[in-house]
């Protein structure tokens, strides 16, 4: 896994904050505020689910918009076989 990719599970999920020191943390903290980055970024996600919602049905974007944006439905894999060209 690359230093990236940590950083972005730190940011998104939390995943191994307790690993960082505190001091640290709050260093980081204070050079890179989150500047609202849970609210910022779920309304950019929901945007895209809005605007594209046939690309969010088999991502974690799925979540996003089963969760915030009314009216979305995702197409099933039981939908998708049943409406399929074929007699059987």
């Amino acid at each position: 896994m690359s230093f990236c990719h940590s950083g972005v599970q730190v940011d998104v999920s939390g995943n191994r904050y307790d690993a960082i020191e505190p001091s640290l943390m709050e260093q980081i903290l204070q050079a890179y505020p989150r500047l609202s980055f849970k609210e910022n970024l779920t309304n950019c996600l929901c945007g895209i689910v809005r605007r594209k919602p046939t690309t969010t049905f088999d991502n974690f974007m799925h979540d996003f918009g089963e969760r915030f944006v009314s009216g979305y439905q995702a197409v099933s894999s039981v939908d998708r076989l049943n409406d399929a060209p074929f007699e059987s």
